[in-house]
Formats: structure tokens, C-alpha cells, sequence
């Protein structure tokens, strides 16, 4: 058996505990479902250097399938793809791969793995990481210092010290060494001067997972990486991916960050939003928000398989 995710990468169950003081502080620094017969033997590993990444398997007859946009497209084989399979990462959208076992379309392999590309401009916007990096999570793993800008800052926000963590990358190395993670379903500030790209690589989170919201502000993102609807009244309607939010807190807001605008949109649950169809995340877009004492803290569960469609 193959393990799904490095044992450096913690459970996913609650991701970040904020305090109320977090948009104060912030104005300082200008924060598929279904069922499936998976094949828990055969499973994916992609590893990276550079721009560069190489995926590799175990099964010579297994099938390397693509998908650029988990839960809108269809999974397409890739055509005399062979273990070890080198793909370049580094540029504009994504891409996720899985094994196809046969079984007539019944048995894939128990993970998926790819990479995502987030334009960083110039100023500050909310990012996250929706993959699980190898080795591990950390800053120095997830911006190379071959593809991060030089003097990138990275906010984070720690509920203990009631502020933000911040690591600068100066000459090709972090200032507080690199050790800040960045997990899937967390969030974080970065500001640079100069706009680059940042690839993140890794395995997406699979089965039944949870973040807690917690009162109070809080910075969380998408663990799959998806661009949706936090809620969606109108879904399915309209064709926006549910994130499985469920329904908000009475009352409750989000707040998305506009580089463009210098500022946060607002968007303010009361049974419908004040402007519909509310938040709509890309991928990887972290985002604020604040909830209200009643009912209490609540649980954001998420269900993600490999198979079909």
C-alpha cells in the first residue's frame, strides 16, 4: 500500500483559528462525489524541480488519464504516456493526472496528482495551495527561489501571536527560513513587486475531509483545487462547481481581496446574499471570513473521489 500524502502533511480537520482583530490588522499592511471502485494498490507520485516534474507509477498496462479541471471536464487518456512521465509545469492554468486500471471504467488509481498556476501581480492578493506538496508544505518548498520573484513577502496569520507571521525571500532565501506552512485549506497574503507565477505540485486531497469555520474571522480556501461557489442559491442552475459549503451562518460575511481595487469585496449572508450569486473562488483564491457567535463554530466537509466522471 501506498501512502496517499507524506506523514508531514497534517490531517485535514481544522485548518485555521482567527482572531476578531484580523481585518484591523489586515488594514495595517494593506489575509464530486460518487460512488467508485478505487484500486488502493496503484497509486500516483509526482515530483518536481524547477519547472519540471516527473510522474511516475508502478503498472506498465495502467492508463495515465488528464484533467484540467477536476469535476467540469471529462478525464482524457494520455496518449503513449509511460512511467516515468516528465511534464513541464511552470506557465498559466492547470493540470491533474489519475491511473486508469480498466475494470470498464470501474477501478482507478486511490490519488490524484498535478500541478495549478496562480498569477501573482504586483501588490497583494489572497493565495493558496490546493495540493500536497513533496516533501512537505513549507514556504521554501512551495515557492522555489528559481521561480519566485526576489523580496515576495508572505503574510500569514497566527491566532496565538494575534498578527500576522511574515517570511521575505532576499537573495534566493526565506529571512525566517522558509518554515511557515501553507496546507491545503489555509490561506495566506503574499506581496511582491514584480508579477510572477506561482506553480504549485503535488497530490489532491481525496475522501471525506473537514476545516473548521471558526467564530470570529478566519482566512480558509478550497482544498480541492476548483473554481466555485462558496453557496449558491440558484445552483445548479447556473453552472457554477458547489464547494460544499452548505448553507452560511445567518449573518454571516466573506470578504475576497481585489488586487485591481486595492480592497475586499463584500459579501453578506441573511438567507440570500446582498449581491447573488455570492463569492465565487478561483483556484487558488484564499478568502476571509467572519461568522457570528450563534449558532456557533461549524464544520466545512468536503467528499472528493477519483473516479468518474
Amino acid at each position: 500500500m501506498v501512502a496517499r500524502r507524506s506523514d508531514s502533511h497534517p490531517k485535514i480537520t481544522s485548518c485555521l483559528r482567527i482572531s476578531r482583530g484580523l481585518l484591523p490588522i489586515l488594514a495595517g499592511i494593506l489575509c464530486l462525489t460518487g460512488g467508485i471502485n478505487e484500486a488502493s494498490a496503484a497509486s500516483l507520485s509526482i515530483t518536481r524541480s524547477g519547472c519540471a516534474a516527473t510522474i511516475t507509477w508502478t503498472n506498465a498496462s495502467d492508463v495515465l488519464e488528464t484533467n484540467s479541471t477536476l469535476g467540469r471536464a471529462t478525464w482524457a487518456p494520455v496518449t503513449g504516456a509511460s512511467s516515468p512521465y516528465p511534464v513541464s509545469t511552470c506557465g498559466t492554468g492547470a493540470n491533474f493526472y489519475r491511473l486508469n486500471l480498466g475494470g470498464g471504467g470501474t477501478q482507478f488509481s486511490d490519488n490524484i496528482v498535478g500541478y495549478m498556476n496562480v498569477a501573482v501581480p504586483s501588490g497583494f492578493i489572497l493565495i493558496a495551495n490546493q495540493v500536497n506538496n513533496l516533501p512537505d508544505n513549507t514556504l521554501v518548498s512551495l515557492f522555489p527561489a528559481a521561480t519566485t520573484t526576489d523580496l515576495t513577502v508572505i503574510y500569514k496569520y497566527s491566532n496565538p501571536l494575534g498578527g500576522f507571521l511574515s517570511d521575505q525571500i532576499v537573495g534566493g532565501t526565506w529571512s525566517s527560513g522558509g518554515t511557515t506552512t501553507l496546507n491545503p485549506g489555509e490561506g495566506a497574503f503574499i506581496f511582491t513587486r514584480v508579477p510572477f507565477t506561482a506553480t504549485f505540485v503535488g497530490e489532491v486531497v481525496t475522501g471525506t475531509f473537514t476545516v473548521t469555520v471558526p467564530l470570529g474571522f478566519s482566512v480558509l480556501s478550497s482544498i480541492i483545487p476548483q473554481q466555485g461557489a462558496i453557496y449558491d442559491v440558484a445552483a445548479p442552475g447556473d453552472g457554477n462547481t458547489d464547494l460544499q459549503y452548505g448553507v452560511p451562518i445567518r449573518q454571516q460575511v466573506f470578504y475576497q481581496f481585489d488586487n485591481a481595487l486595492g480592497g475586499y469585496r463584500s459579501y453578506q449572508f441573511s438567507g440570500s446574499w446582498n449581491s447573488e450569486p455570492g463569492p465565487i473562488l478561483k483556484i487558488g483564491e484564499s478568502f476571509f471570513t467572519f461568522a457570528m457567535p450563534d449558532p456557533g463554530p461549524r464544520s466545512w466537509t468536503r467528499t472528493f473521489v477519483v473516479g468518474p466522471p
